[in-house]
């Protein structure tokens, strides 16, 4: 019964125009003991009248969660002016909340519910409104008092402010509403206690988002059986789909993705306008009624109408009117691609007669649901399904096995948001700061002499130097405060005064980027650049005496000269060109005249990133060494003069609308592309003694991407920016968990050379150094194993030698992929090598991403990180004390395989891949638990392995025989000698023994060599040791099972060690043994003298001073006098 009335509450308050009396009684139900009694108008302060009509409190709700803990809350009503209406100026709406909320009145709201909502022309209350959590984040932290004294205080100091919404009212569905909140007001009616963390579950955009995925992927399912059961059964469809290269999957996913939009559009009114009226007018349920008939009558929807609405309606310029006959009203001309045939199908001659069942279901899901044209912003959510989560369907679509063989995964927002501020921050310092200045006279003369062979016209005779005119603090705020405008006090940010000085420098460079996102999946990244260029210029606007400008013209200027992307997956490209469409789609705010999407073909395209030559032909090379030719008595550079016809042609594609003009520019950039590599193709055909047609045809065949392309040409297609010497930011989550192999690694190989163990990602940071122009930006997420992977540490090297770090955020120990197994990285490298240090934050008990990049920015030298170069990672972890101590361990003279040659793993007794049978491995054929046959060996288990001595379990031998799958020298299992257990939980375990015994590889073997093994047996054993191996050695941290490498044995820092020194330790280990002979209590107080007493000499062996001794031990009792007295 109680769910019954909660339905019908959420109804009578969200399925219609705001009402306050319906509000106010579903706050009842909700906030049973809200009080109402402090009800009334909120005076507006005056940079909010802009945007504020009136606000009013509605009513104070309070609650307890312990003793000491009140949590407040505050319900108001907020009416909008009209010329803002609820989509608009959503920052100042947030804001005026917060600082409401901040304690303008003396206390401290934690959260308040709004309604916000406005009115028409004729001052009637608007059928659209938004309901809205705004939830404050305070600062708690001790502060001195006037006496001097530290006391816990809550700052005003905040985070801004955060703000969750429901789009409500007459033309919304309140299914999502009613799901949200069911928990809550069930909880409501059963009397308990609603909090703010019951609300923000209510809010919460996620569960939708999921739910909407599980139903977007059944139907595209439902749609791929329908289409093939067409295809199987219709002999006109099976041949047209197979002369345009039709893939099944694909056209479905087209084919949700154009109703999406449509979705996305028809919530701005443009379709089904009445003749004479103007955009925005519309059906705001068209594709519900065009499918009930109300435009027109049908057989077969998607035949007799959606084919007619998407390659005619909406592909074709019908003129100003834009009047469409066949359905009786206004359709506007979109252009861009999206509603152009899938390869050119004959829609016209094939009947493809999808059930209309179908349809009807499309919809009705689609009904259940609110869709916003607004990408969520991290301060901004809506409750509603919004562009973004076409990438999140994107990846769902894609089965997992070809997600994980492609490396895909989809970026979470706030970790996009911060990449792409972080990058643009970055590119804007470089830019308007590193200076070309001419070299002195006498720095000449040396180039000069350097050089002799040279001409001077190919000498380098200026340098680059910083000459800051502007701070990355000041560039900062612009990029993170100034377009967010964000206040506790005000709605409006002072700019910086060289932010404001620098302007228009500042307006031309963001006007000028040029970003590339080599794995663009749905286009999470380049969306994200675009918007925070947009936010910059935006911010900019009243600065340079263009306030008018529109986001509209911005986001067109930076997606059709700023924005460049590539992905292997022809459908993962076409969901990226869908989301900048719809971005744009939401500020065209021309009433009038809606200006046609630009053509995306050369700014966004498929290809294999990794490889730049086909069929043998390197085109990029063409592009770069095309012989030269004589012209009217000049020499000209051909292949420069192609590609900037090319260049130019694809410009002019960018902005034309007509379908048979596009047509013929793709006919004529086909035709160019033949020409720059026809004297390659031809050379090619005569060497192989094939027709030059053969290739002509395969070129032609790229060009016109009738088929996948497994290249990808990035001079060619995307000259203009590498005509500026390459891109400015290459950006994105590139693929990962892919290991190259066979052909296709050799082909990589040639153009990027070889990386450890040639994962894929590595990769994507070679190709990224051969794309961006000098002092460029590049930021990736990849994953982390590049900071540790043992193969990598020349890698890690190299990447010193070649970048720039300006910032490594080290994420592994929480997740940031739901569906990835691996922890990651996000990186931001500069291409030179300028710095003398890597920018990094303290992990150091952090376990979320919000948490870690609240952490300031440090900075380890080039060549402490050199010392750790085992493992990056414990870099970004340890304080810098401990940094300090590793650095000075490391510098000692000699490791320890120059004192101890020989060391070895244990033997492995069995494997398949030596041809071992299965039963012989299964019955572990060689092991025996009793010495039930001669020769054979005691064998040793790693637990057998205690400090200093050996304790063998006395229940396993082993015969040594010739089946042992993969020996050792039996000298590592005779004669005197240290092991080492592998497992070092919670310490390094070494023990000393001369008797015969053999071992697997948990336990690690090290030859003694001049009588020195008890030295070494000391050493390991220490505190020491221990501290050095679990602050260095990368398999150290590997969870509940750290581990000791062979390398880390042999790489192990030993200093010299004189023979006073060593037969000093060699005697305290001798009788430490011989004392735990006769006392197996390891655990004795005279053991542990003994143990302390030998720390103590490791101490003294290594130089170590007091202070670095705390570091290692800081239960160390030794007093500072007694220690610095302490001779060896």
């Amino acid at each position: 019964m109680a769910t019954t009335l909660n339905t019908k509450i959420v109804n009578d308050t969200f399925n219609k125009e705001y009402n306050e009396t319906q509000f106010k009684l579903f706050i009842k139900d909700l906030l049973a003991d809200a009080d109402f009694s402090k009800e009334g108008q909120i005076q507006l302060p005056a940079e909010y009248r802009e945007f504020i009509k009136s606000a009013k409190r509605i009513c104070k709700y309070k609650y307890s969660t312990s003793e000491f803990d009140e949590n407040i809350l505050t319900v108001l009503a907020v009416k909008l002016k009209r010329t803002t209406s609820i989509d608009r100026a959503r920052t100042a709406q947030r804001n005026f909340v917060a600082r409401y909320l901040n304690g303008s009145r003396g206390y401290l709201t934690d959260a308040a519910l709004v309604a916000f909502y406005s009115e028409d022309e004729n001052g009637n209350i608007s059928p659209d409104w938004r309901f809205s959590l705004v939830q404050m984040n305070y600062v708690t932290k001790f502060v001195e008092t006037t006496t001097g004294k530290k006391k816990l205080k809550t700052e005003v100091e905040l985070t801004p402010a955060k703000r969750f919404s429901f789009l409500v009212g007459a033309n919304e569905d309140t299914h999502t509403a009613q799901a949200q909140f069911k928990s809550c007001l069930d909880k409501a009616s059963n009397n308990e206690k609603i909090t703010i963390e019951d609300l923000v579950a209510a809010f919460d955009i996620e569960k939708v988002s999921k739910e909407f995925f599980e139903k977007y992927k059944k139907l595209y399912l439902k749609l791929v059986d329908e289409l093939k059961r067409l295809y199987n059964s219709d002999k006109k469809i099976f041949n047209d789909f197979n002369d345009h290269n039709v893939n099944i999957d694909d056209f479905a996913k087209k084919t949700l993705g154009q109703l999406v939009f449509l979705y996305f559009i028809q919530k701005k009114g443009w379709l089904g306008v009445d003749r004479d009226k103007d955009w925005g007018t519309g059906d705001k349920k068209f594709l519900r009624n065009l499918f009930e008939g109300k435009y027109g009558s049908y057989n077969n929807f998607f035949n007799n109408i959606l084919e007619h609405l998407f390659y005619e309606a909406l592909a074709s310029d019908r003129g100003p009117s834009a009047w469409f006959d066949k359905l009786n009203c206004r359709i506007p001309f979109l252009n861009g691609g999206l509603f152009e045939p899938v390869n050119g199908y004959e829609y016209q001659k094939t009947d493809l007669t999808i059930d209309n069942n179908l349809f009807k279901e499309i919809f009705d899901t689609f009904d259940l649901y609110n869709f916003t044209v607004k990408e969520d912003e991290p301060l901004e959510k809506e409750v509603a399904i919004d562009p973004e989560m076409l990438g999140k369907v994107f990846e769902n679509l894609l089965p997992e096995n070809i997600r994980k063989g492609n490396g895909a995964f989809y970026t979470p927002r706030e970790i996009v948001h911060y990449m792409c501020q972080e990058s643009l921050i970055n590119y804007l310092y470089n830019k308007l700061n590193i200076k070309e200045v001419e070299l002195s006279p006498e720095e000449k003369a040396e180039q000069q002499s350097l050089f002799k062979k040279k001409k001077i016209s190919q000498l380098k005779l200026t340098q680059e130097v910083i000459e800051e005119i502007i701070s990355k603090e000041d560039i900062e705020h612009l990029i993170k405060k100034g377009s967010s405008n964000y206040s506790n006090k005000t709605t409006k940010e002072e700019m910086p005064s060289k932010v404001v000085e620098y302007a228009r420098v500042l307006d031309k460079a963001l006007c000028e980027i040029k970003v590339c996102d080599p794995a663009i999946g749905s286009g999470a990244f380049p969306v994200g650049m675009m918007n925070e260029i947009v936010r910059a210029r935006a911010a900019l606007n009243v600065h340079i005496g263009q306030p008018d400008r529109s986001i509209y013209e911005l986001k067109r200027n930076a997606i059709e000269n700023s924005i460049y992307g590539v992905d292997i997956d022809g459908s993962a490209v076409e969901i990226a060109k869908l989301r900048f469409w719809l971005s744009l789609v939401v500020d065209e705010e021309d009433i009038k005249n809606i200006k046609p999407l630009p053509n995306l073909d050369y700014k966004i395209m498929q290809g294999n990133s990794l490889i730049t030559s086909y069929e043998g032909i390197d085109f990029d090379e063409i592009v770069d060494n095309q012989p030269k030719t004589k012209q009217l008595g000049l020499f000209v550079l051909e292949s420069e003069r192609i590609t900037d016809k090319i260049s130019n042609k694809q410009h002019q594609f960018l902005k034309t609308p007509y379908a048979t003009k596009k047509v013929e520019i793709k006919h004529e950039i086909e035709e160019l592309i033949v020409e720059l590599v026809k004297t390659k193709f031809e050379e090619k055909a005569e060497l192989e003694g094939k027709d030059k047609n053969f290739y002509e045809s395969k070129i032609r065949n790229f060009a016109q991407n009738t088929e996948n392309r497994n290249f990808f040409p990035w001079k060619l297609f995307f000259a203009d920016a590498f005509e500026q010497g390459g891109f400015d930011v290459v950006i994105g989550n590139p693929p990962y968990g892919v290991s190259i192999k066979g052909d296709y690694r050799k082909d990589v190989e040639k153009s990027l050379g070889k990386v450890p163990d040639y994962e894929i990602y590595y990769y994507f940071i070679e190709l990224a150094h051969n794309l961006l122009k000098n002092n460029a930006t590049l930021s990736y997420i990849i994953p982390n194993t590049w900071l540790f992977n043992t193969f990598a540490d020349k890698y890690r090297k190299k990447l010193l030698d070649l970048w720039s770090i300006i910032e490594i955020l080290d994420c592994s120990k929480f997740e940031i992929f739901e569906s990835a197994t691996v922890r990651n990285t996000i990186n931001l490298f500069q291409k030179n090598n300028r710095l003398d240090s890597v920018g990094y934050r303290n992990t150091k008990n952090i376990t979320d991403f919000n948490s870690l990049i609240q952490k300031p920015i440090l900075n380890i030298s080039l060549k402490d990180i050199l010392k750790m170069n085992q493992n990056w990672s414990l870099a970004f972890l340890l304080d810098d004390s401990v940094i300090k101590v590793i650095s000075k361990l490391k510098e000692q003279t000699k490791n320890l395989i120059d004192y101890f040659p020989e060391i070895s793993q244990g033997l492995i007794a069995y494997d398949k891949y030596q041809g071992q049978s299965q039963d012989i491995i299964k019955n572990r054929a060689y092991h025996y638990n009793t010495f039930c046959k001669e020769n054979l060996k005691k064998w040793l288990w790693g637990a057998d392995v205690k400090k200093y001595s050996i304790s063998w379990n006395k229940q396993e031998y082993i015969d040594y025989c010739e089946g042992i799958a993969n020996p050792r020298d039996p000298k590592f299992f005779v004669g005197k000698r240290v092991l080492i257990r592998e497992i070092t939980n919670p310490s390094i375990y070494a023990a000393i023994t001369s008797d015969e015994m053999y071992n697997d590889p948990s336990i690690l073997i090290v030859k003694d060599n001049n009588d020195k093994a008890e030295v070494l047996l000391g050493i390991l054993n220490s505190k020491l040791a221990t501290f050095y191996h679990f602050n260095n050695s990368p398999k150290a941290v590997k969870g509940a099972f750290p581990k000791i490498l062979v390398k880390d044995i042999k790489e192990f820092p030993l200093p010299n060690i004189n023979s006073e020194i060593a037969n000093n330790i060699k005697v305290a280990v001798l009788k430490l043994l011989s004392y735990s002979e006769i006392n197996e209590n390891s655990e004795s107080q005279i053991i542990k003298d003994y143990e302390n007493q030998i720390d103590i000499m490791v101490y003294k062996l290594y130089d170590l001073t007091y202070q670095e001794v705390l570091t290692i031990d800081k239960d160390f009792t030794m007093s500072l006098e007694d220690y610095n007295k302490y001779k060896l």
